[in-house]
């Protein structure tokens, strides 16, 4: 039996909480929002993407639905806040691309490359 219970827990389902928030910076009031929500986002685990995009793994879907309510009672008063959830699998599959390559002549039978 000990066994089944520990396989049960190999197999948990760990997935990533990305968070993505549009919020208003024009009164000092909002920017205050704004610092207090992306700190109690890095206290809370989580890590930068891009701005204003932060991500989080957790262990199964039941954490990230705890994970949404916290956030739901963190969030600040004006703005936009979005939770998507996704499998680690998922998050693997994700593909940076950074920009244009502008080395045109890479595909050359030249010996001598100036980059």
């Amino acid at each position: 039996m000990r066994v089944c219970l520990f396989m049960k827990e190999l197999r948990s389902r760990y997935m990533r909480m990305i968070v993505f928030f549009d919020l208003p910076s024009i009164t000092s009031t909002d920017k205050r929002n704004y610092r207090k929500f992306r700190k109690f986002l890095i206290e809370n685990g989580y890590l930068m993407m891009q701005e204003s995009v932060y991500c989080k793994l957790l262990t199964n879907y039941g954490a990230c639905q705890l994970e949404v309510d916290h956030i739901r009672r963190n969030k600040p008063p004006a703005g936009l806040v979005q939770c998507l959830q996704i499998t680690e699998k998922q998050y693997a599959s994700i593909k940076y691309i950074c920009g244009e390559a502008k080395f045109d002549k890479v595909n050359t039978t030249d010996r001598v490359i100036l980059l």
